[in-house]
Formats: structure tokens, sequence, C-alpha cells
């Protein structure tokens, strides 16, 4: 295999991933205003939105499947010579989707509180 090929198969990979996790941050970003605030309408503290954080257990128990970087012909799972552990790549890329969806999270969180607001501020004031 030529040095160009490889470089070609290495770029695409990138941006591979890179859509994946495009796709994988708005899938927490719904998951968060969906789901996440009837658990937690505000974030209680800064902790709470750490990896392996009590909200990524329970986005994992909603969504794990569910996520397009996780799933077995998504991300490459077969044991190399730099990855003796095949699950370590799936944890890899849980950790960098949740890292990077971290304000998202808030985001969501925000536009949900402000939305129901105005809701129950407009039926209050129409009855």
């Amino acid at each position: 295999m030529s040095a160009l090929a490889l470089l070609t198969e290495t770029a695409e990979a990138k941006e591979s991933r890179a859509l994946k996790l495009k796709t994988d941050m708005l899938l927490v970003e719904v998951w968060a205003r969906n789901s996440l605030y009837q658990f937690a309408p505000f974030i209680p503290h800064a902790k709470s939105l750490e990896y392996k954080s009590d909200f990524y257990k329970i986005f994992i128990m909603e969504y794990g499947r569910e996520i397009a970087g996780t799933m077995s012909d998504k991300v490459l799972s077969r044991t190399t010579a730099e990855n003796p552990y095949p699950e370590s790549e799936r944890a890899t890329y849980l950790k960098e989707l949740w890292e990077l969806s971290r304000n998202r999270i808030r985001h969501a969180l925000s536009q949900k509180r402000t939305a129901v607001m105005s809701a129950m501020k407009k039926s209050y004031l129409g009855k």
C-alpha cells in the first residue's frame, strides 16, 4: 500500500469520526432537552456533567446502544498492537463525545427551562 493511500485512509477516518461526533452530539443535546430535564431541570453542581457522572450513566442507559459511534460497524474494535483492549476505543470515543457535549447539555437545559417558564406564564396570563 502506498503512502498516499494510507494518508487518504487516515484523512477519511478522521472525517468519518468528526461526522459521527457531530451526529452523536446532536443526540446528546436532544436527550438533555427531553429526558435529562425530567430528572434535573438545573445542573446541581459542576461535577454533574463529568465523564462517568450520574448524568452520564443515565445517558448511557437510555441511549448507549443508539449512539452511531459505538455501534460495532461504525467504530473499529479490533485488537491491534496499539490497542490490545478493543473496548478502550469505545470508551475513548464516549469520553470525547461527553466532553464535547457538556456545553450543549447546559444550553439545552437552559432552553427547555425558558420554554417551560414561558408556556407557564402564557397559560397563567391567559386565564
